[in-house]
């Protein structure tokens, strides 16, 4: 499921659910970039890093969320 909307000061958002091994796939336009992406689960901290997007390029990330 993925879902966009802005936040209060014009940044744009979007919600992206995993599947149950954790993948995800959103597809943006390269303009954003750097472009932070942050992930987050109940009960867990959340974990943020910063991509650099290059246009019609695949950009891969990993991000763990350990338990607390």
């Amino acid at each position: 499921m993925a879902h966009a909307g802005t936040t209060g000061c014009g940044h744009l958002v979007h919600t992206v659910r995993t599947d149950s091994d954790g993948h995800y796939n959103l597809w943006l336009d390269a303009r954003p970039s750097p472009l932070r992406i942050t992930a987050s689960a109940a009960g867990r901290p959340f974990a943020s890093k910063e991509l650099i997007l290059l246009p019609g390029r695949a950009t891969t990330a990993d991000l763990s969320l350990t338990a607390t």
